[in-house]
């Protein structure tokens, strides 16, 4: 499975060795998305680990970034590509979905299996622009939204998997299994 990972701007940086050890079992692709106070930014489709972390450190060190999500990609049938690393957008465009950086109003990440997928989009990525955009176009911060029955649908619908949802009001994470990394 994928590791993603949320880090406030309190909690301390991960150093360049987890980043690597996280990297040997999700080999794929790796990406990010942060907070800055305005909108959501993204970057993904790295493929060297140093080159990420050293994109990483001067995100967490900007001092208008809130909050930073990370995720390393183990592929699940769709190509190994930038196009397929996390994080998305959440549209319905494919040029956007697959964008290699850019803002966005939201920005998904997760961890585990929601479908099917095609060689050209993964299961997340597809599981964005037919599922979450419904979400999205019927109130833009749903995530942020949801009462305890609606947060148990949802739930039920991602059937076990772990979303991170962020926006410039609010990062909600989402699914079992979510740990704290040493105490954080």
């Amino acid at each position: 499975m994928c590791v993603c990972a949320l880090q406030t701007k309190e909690q301390a940086s991960f150093t360049y060795d987890e980043f690597e050890n996280m990297a040997l079992t999700n080999p794929h692709g790796m990406g990010m998305m942060w907070n800055d106070g305005k909108s959501i930014k993204y970057k993904k489709g790295y493929f060297n680990v140093k080159d990420f972390y050293d994109d990483y450190i001067a995100v967490r060190e900007n001092p208008k970034t809130q909050e930073i999500a990370v995720h390393f990609r183990i592929g699940t049938g769709s190509n190994i590509d930038v196009a397929n690393c996390h994080p998305f957008p959440i549209t319905s465009v494919p040029k956007r979905i697959k964008s290699k950086q850019g803002s966005c109003d939201v920005g998904v990440m997760m961890n585990g299996v929601i479908g099917k997928s095609t060689k050209e989009f993964s299961d997340t990525a597809l599981y964005v622009m037919k599922n979450l955009k419904k979400y999205y176009n019927f109130d833009r911060r749903f995530f942020l939204h949801f009462n305890k029955r609606s947060k148990m649908l949802f739930e039920n619908e991602i059937h076990g998997n772990r979303f991170i949802l962020m926006s410039k009001e609010g990062t909600k994470l989402f699914g079992v299994g979510w740990s704290d990394y040493n105490g954080n």
